[in-house]
């Protein structure tokens, strides 16, 4: 992971996104980052009739006073930010754009401009939102570079300590490599952890983990490394208890790129944990 200098957070003027927002500008304060750029997405399309699309509510304002809402949001927050702010290195950047919110703020991550992106997740909502996935949850399987998922409530803290889930279908150095290089990046330790469910009961995580911290010692010998094994009903209710009980600052998860199909079948551990993690979860893809 290379150092971070440009954040992008994409904003909709939601308690959530506020919430991401501070929490991005304070870690790009902490890392040294150099801009945060405030991304907010609108979109003109006016159905034929209220009913014809329910799933987008015009707004009824022009473009112009759109880009003054964002104007007004950062102002707020550039009184509440004070405290963070006070050596103001970090600029802060806004931008309004046309678009559709998922397509468009992967194609601002395919410009290699920004070395992560933040967002908000919004917890468990109503079927529709479970089903077919928060925006934020569909960035983060499709964005060329880290997304970093902030929960509800979240608020920003050096990270000393950091959890990689790993359920071991994917053991290559190349992973171990990604992690060693966030911990690397962010100065944190590292806690592998397998979550053991009645689903995985016949998985040889036992020889698993001892391979892997052999081979975390030989790539990151200066990373403190520890293995766990935690058995809980769930993954998500492992990480959640294993976050609580050793005080971790955040999540990794190291996912494969895939096609469509392979986004649909595999996404379910990534959505589960937007939805339902309680720290933040960073989502970080390979080749």
């Amino acid at each position: 992971m290379k150092a971070i200098k440009n954040i992008l957070v994409p904003v909709d003027f939601s308690a959530n996104a506020k919430a991401a927002f501070e929490y991005a500008v304070a870690l790009a304060e902490d890392m040294g980052a150099d801009t945060v750029k405030a991304l907010y997405i609108y979109d003109d399309y006016m159905p034929s009739s209220p009913l014809a699309d329910p799933l987008i509510i015009p707004s009824g304002k022009t473009s112009a006073e759109l880009e003054a809402d964002l104007d007004v949001f950062l102002q707020q927050e550039e009184v509440e930010l004070d405290g963070v702010l006070v050596q103001r290195k970090v600029k802060i950047k806004p931008q309004a754009t046309f678009g559709l919110p998922v397509e468009t703020i992967v194609m601002f991550s395919e410009t290699g401009d920004y070395d992560l992106i933040v967002m908000g997740t919004t917890g468990k909502k109503d079927l529709s939102e479970i089903w077919f996935g928060s925006t934020a949850t569909n960035v983060s399987q499709k964005a060329d570079c880290p997304v970093l998922l902030v929960p509800a409530g979240a608020t920003y803290k050096h990270a000393k300590d950091m959890i990689y889930a790993c359920d071991f279908d994917h053991k290559e150095i190349k992973h171990l490599g990604v992690v060693a290089d966030v911990a690397q990046t962010l100065k944190t330790d590292v806690e592998l952890l397998f979550v053991k469910t009645d689903e995985n009961e016949g998985s040889h995580y036992t020889v698993d983990v001892k391979e892997m911290r052999e081979v975390f010692k030989q790539t990151a010998p200066d990373v403190n490394f520890t293995a766990h094994v935690f058995a809980e009903d769930s993954v998500v209710d492992g990480i959640n208890s294993f976050a609580k009980k050793s005080g971790a600052d955040f999540v990794t998860v190291v996912t494969k790129y895939r096609s469509f199909w392979g986004r649909f079948l595999h996404a379910s551990m990534t959505k589960q944990l937007a939805m339902y993690a309680e720290v933040p979860v960073l989502v970080i893809h390979v080749d």
